[in-house]
């Protein structure tokens, strides 16, 4: 490879890696709902799969906010991306989440198919949720 073309290699490959400020931790963890979760927080992504419906992506929210985050259970998650192109993984998607002190919730009967941009769930009402996540149901089988 000649020299201009291993910096523009070098140059492509900066432009497209994660951009995390410099001081923060990006932190990874496989979740009870046996999806990834990741981001430095407050705001973290859950990296979608196959199968996986709207319970397994707020368990896996509130699992990583409590354990990775230190949140406490009255803390709420807010979804503040749908699904999306990752910001830390090339060729996933994800949904984002928010972690914040306060929060109107939203009942689990109107979150609808899925994570939605706006809905509002306490951590401890995300992790209820692990009992449902299709992982756990599977395990029982």
């Amino acid at each position: 490879m000649t020299h201009r073309k291993l910096l523009l290699f070098i140059a492509l490959a900066l432009a497209v890696a994660p951009q995390v400020s410099v001081g923060q931790t990006v932190q990874r963890m496989s979740t009870a709902s046996g999806l990834s979760a990741i981001g430095p927080g407050p705001t973290f992504e859950v990296w979608t799969r196959a199968g996986m419906g709207k319970t397994d992506y707020f368990c896996a929210a509130g699992d990583f906010a409590k354990r990775r985050l230190g949140a406490d259970n009255s803390d709420y998650l807010t979804v503040v991306g749908g699904r999306a192109p990752s910001k830390y993984a090339n060729n996933r998607e994800a949904y984002t989440f928010a972690l914040g002190p306060s929060g109107p919730s939203s009942s689990v009967v109107e979150m609808g198919a899925g994570p939605r941009s706006g809905q509002t769930i306490t951590v401890r009402q995300a992790r209820v949720l692990c009992s449902q996540a299709r992982v756990n149901q599977q395990r029982g089988r």
